[in-house]
């Protein structure tokens, strides 16, 4: 008689969903963004429009990595809750954590479903395990890691798939070892595996383990088959996508995400790597079968040759799959295939090629993700064997699961901000600068985000906090991102203290390490003789900040950050400053030429050339405007570099550009009139200098027309008198008193 398949029970599925909610209650709850969220929903440009949506799965420099499924799934989530301003990062988490759970919830399901279809015994135990670990809290909680749930799910997906087109655990399957079991594969499912498989690495490259993975399975449930030679096309199919995209995975790592050797100077060659591998393998062993204390960083420890302890370490792990492959014929193949398919899986985290994240830290919990499905299977297999009394044993498996579950919701707690997070990993390991530098960061934006909103005293103990987690991570190196960090700090500091020691401060900073943006400020806040040397600092920032290599072509976007808008902004009004202070000494080409800087193109690699940055939105303000006014005035009117023709045509640009750049920048409806009736005196000044002075009168006199009520009429008097001037057919021309109103002048 044929061995009925095992199947799923609705009641379990329903317990299994509802442990997964409660394990992860205090993260919808509570959780927030943390780390790079940002860069991956809040701030990310591709979410914000269709055409964002083709750039997710077009181009590989679009987005923070080309996971281009992942990105998708943000985008639709973003277009559900994201805010209609564009220019607005308020996007609430809530739904971001609950979908990632219920896809955890889907994952759980399916690698029930695998278990059952392999005959191993525990799969229920192995399933409630693996949804309330607290090792997989990481993965859930972070919203960036997306990654990991859809990869996982399609990876579950992709083994069941496989696992009917083998027709392994069919009804007649008792899941020993054998031979052909039926005629033929149903292919049908072989092409829904295809799919899967192909969705999940466009998830996330790293479960290319996964026909490996397939192959071991059938080596270990079909050591008979006949048909081999049909499997290993199947499995080379769904192999050969898995190394091309983990090669350009491998690729992008590197040259876009900057995953070089020198972010690890720890490493000196393979044999450090070799030692290395071993002791990650058995940390993440320890991490799943004693998940505490646990870390968003955890210690960093030095991989050497010279380590006895390390050599032990590395020799276990290889002697571990070569025993139980001596003895298979006793334990059978299914526990050799466990830990085989557990080291596969963090292969690519092993310590072979860079990954970016293990430059702070060899090992974190969501690197052993995929890998946790094959240990938590053996580890059911091997819990339903040990003799305890029935009743014992499921009231101590239950204690097991609560305890697990407290734990992943109290490290899920830590997931509410970055804030928090960091703080909880500085309480077990405060010998990481990332996280004293970041935790400095948050405390600063807090400290800001409080003074402005009028409590300057409760603002105050908080920058003191963060000044010393600053010199915490001073203390613990050098790193030029840490040095700019600081030196901003400084910067800030000067802005509340006025006191100059801080710019002191941030500029020996800065020079130490190259900050351009930085020490554009410091110039900046140095006072109206510095302003000369700031223009070029931020010139320069802002070409690299236009330039960089992730998201460039979104350089316009980049701009309207703060750090983007605070360059734009200041860099304008030093070149508003410094033309004024030239125009005074009678440069007036010096003048022109800085009201004419910002229009200066960056043509930095694979960005568009950038020829009126400073005319984007900055702050809802009009200085770019002022600006622009200040270089047509120049070359309508100026006797000394005046050229009419050049101002009309430069007038008529500033005509079509202005109000759409005054409505993107908050302008009020009047106050956009009243500044474009000054751009078009400038265009009566240009007439009437280029002998249309017919032209010229009837301009000037719509001029004082929009202008009537809204000016002094001291000021309408001199545009009465210039309107004279060109009735008697005479130009109007000015050499240092250059006639645009206070207002405009800063």
């Amino acid at each position: 008689m044929d061995d009925p398949a095992p199947r799923m029970d609705l009641r379990w599925m329903l317990v299994i969903v509802a442990l997964c909610f409660l394990s992860y209650a205090m993260v919808l709850i509570y959780g927030g963004w943390i780390w790079d969220d940002p860069d991956y929903v809040l701030t990310n440009p591709t979410l914000r429009d269709v055409g964002g949506l083709a750039k997710i799965w077009t181009d590989p420099t679009a987005t923070p990595q080309y996971y281009p499924l992942v990105h998708t799934s943000y985008f639709v989530e973003y277009q559900l809750v994201g805010p209609t301003d564009p220019s607005s990062s308020d996007v609430p988490a809530t739904l971001f954590h609950f979908d990632n759970v219920i896809l955890f919830a889907l994952t759980a399901l399916c690698f029930w479903a695998v278990l059952l279809r392999l005959r191993i015994r525990g799969a229920l135990l192995a399933v409630l395990l693996f949804v309330v670990h607290p090792v997989n809290v990481e993965s859930v909680a972070w919203v960036t890691e997306r990654k990991n749930m859809l990869s996982g799910l399609f990876a579950m997906l992709t083994v069941l798939c496989f696992l009917r087109f083998m027709r392994i655990g069919d009804d007649g399957d008792d899941g020993r070892p054998s031979g052909n079991r039926t005629k033929s594969f149903r292919w049908g499912w072989f092409y829904v595996a295809m799919l899967a498989w192909i969705c999940g690495l466009f998830s996330k490259t790293i479960i290319a383990f996964v026909p490996p993975a397939l192959f071991l399975v059938v080596w270990w449930k079909r050591p008979r088959d006949t048909r081999c030679w049909q499997l290993l096309i199947a499995l080379s199919v769904l192999l050969a996508p898995g190394i091309v995209a983990g090669l350009h995975t491998s690729y992008l790592e590197e040259t876009l995400v900057g995953a070089s050797d020198s972010l690890f100077p720890e490493i000196d060659g393979f044999p450090d790597r070799l030692m290395l591998s071993g002791t990650i393998v058995w940390v993440y062993l320890k991490h799943l079968l004693l998940p505490y204390p646990q870390m968003f960083f955890y210690p960093k420890w030095d991989p050497s040759p010279a380590s006895w302890w390390q050599w032990a370490l590395l020799l276990s792990a290889l002697a571990l799959p070569v025993f139980l492959l001596w003895k298979s014929r006793v334990l059978g193949r299914g526990p050799l295939v466990a830990v085989l398919v557990f080291g596969g899986a963090l292969f690519p985290v092993m310590g072979f090629h860079n990954v970016f994240p293990m430059k702070i830290s060899w090992v974190a919990d969501h690197f052993q993700y995929h890998a946790n499905f094959a240990m938590l299977a053996l580890v059911g297999a091997l819990l339903v064997r040990v003799p305890v009394p029935r009743k014992l044993g499921i009231a101590a498996f239950a204690v097991v699961l609560a305890g697990f579950a407290a734990l992943a919701n109290h490290h899920g707690k830590a997931f509410e901000s970055s804030e928090m997070l960091y703080r909880r990993t500085l309480e077990h390991n405060d010998g990481v600068l990332i996280a004293w530098q970041n935790l400095g960061i948050d405390l600063s934006n807090k400290a800001r985000d409080v003074e402005e909103a009028g409590r300057p005293d409760d603002a105050k103990p908080l920058f003191e906090e963060a000044h010393e987690c600053y010199k915490r991570a001073l203390q613990l190196g050098r790193e030029s991102h840490l040095l700019e960090t600081v030196a901003a700090f400084y910067v800030r500091r000067f802005q509340r203290s006025n006191d100059t020691s801080d710019l002191d401060i941030a500029e020996r900073l800065a020079m130490e390490c190259d900050a351009s943006l930085v020490r554009a400020d410091v110039f900046f806040w140095r006072g109206p003789a510095h302003r000369g040397r700031a223009i070029e600092h931020f010139e320069r920032a802002i070409g690299e900040m236009i330039s960089a290599r992730r998201q460039s072509a979104y350089a316009r976007w980049k701009l309207t950050t703060h750090p983007g808008k605070m360059a734009v902004e200041r860099m304008v009004k030093c070149c508003l400053d410094y033309g004024h202070e030239l125009l005074r000494s009678g440069d007036a080409a010096g003048a022109l030429a800085a009201w004419s800087r910002p229009r200066a193109p960056w043509n930095g690699p694979g960005t568009e050339p950038l020829n009126e940055i400073y005319s984007w939105p900055v702050g809802g303000t009009t200085r770019w405007f002022a600006l622009e006014l200040h270089r047509v005035w120049m070359l309508a009117a100026n006797a000394d570099v005046r050229d009419p023709r050049r101002a009309l045509a430069e007038l008529a640009h500033l005509a079509k550009q202005a109000p759409q750049r005054f409505r993107g920048g908050g302008v009020g409806e009047n106050q956009a009139r009243v500044a474009l009736a000054f751009a078009m005196d400038a265009r009566a000044a240009a007439l009437a200098g280029a002998g249309r002075f017919e032209d010229a009168v009837l301009v000037s006199r719509d001029v004082l027309k929009q202008l009537a009520g809204q000016v002094t009429e001291d000021w309408l008097a001199t545009i009465r008198g210039r309107e004279r001037a060109y009735g008697e057919r005479k130009a109007f021309q000015f050499r240092k008193d250059i006639p645009v109103p206070p207002g405009l002048q800063r």
